[in-house]
């Protein structure tokens, strides 16, 4: 436990920077390639749309993650952390980041789609508040099936 907080003081949470585009496609191809091809260019899409806000954490100044917000719908577009840094925490800290971004916007809920197989990403959405809405079989292009949580956002939540 010690090692997960001296850990996690040093990650901080910040807007994505251009200079983060390689790290950050890097990251995206290696956490979501096995659903479809394609998986940097579906990022800088999303990236680059209007409403979409990019939050990246960063680890002795290099990008360990990164998570996606969409403001205008209230989605969680995206989130992954480097492979080398999963378990660690980082993935809670940027949601933790993106949740109070979404408050701070007065979004009234967060909801995201993920797939069914991926048990850490359920279980931190779920431990974080988030309840399983509906299931979509073959969601993503290489078959797999994905879930649709939500989360309801209040001052005291």
């Amino acid at each position: 436990m010690a090692s997960f907080i001296a850990m996690a003081s040093s990650v901080r949470i910040r807007g994505y920077r251009r200079a983060d585009e390689r790290v950050v496609h890097a990251i995206a191809r290696d956490g979501f390639e096995e659903y479809g091809a394609g998986a940097e260019q579906h990022i800088a899409r999303l990236m680059a749309r209007r409403h979409n806000y990019t939050w990246v954490a960063t680890l002795d100044r290099q990008a360990a993650g990164f998570a996606i917000l969409n403001a205008a719908s209230g989605s969680l577009d995206a989130i992954a952390v480097a492979a080398e840094h999963r378990g660690s925490g980082i993935g809670g800290l940027l949601l933790d980041a993106v949740i109070r971004d979404a408050r701070a916007r007065r979004l009234t809920e967060l909801q995201l789609v993920t797939a069914q197989s991926n048990v850490a990403a359920l279980s931190l959405f779920q431990r974080v508040g988030f309840e399983i809405l509906e299931r979509r079989r073959r969601f993503y292009r290489a078959g797999q099936d994905a879930v649709v949580l939500r989360r309801f956002l209040s001052d005291d939540s």
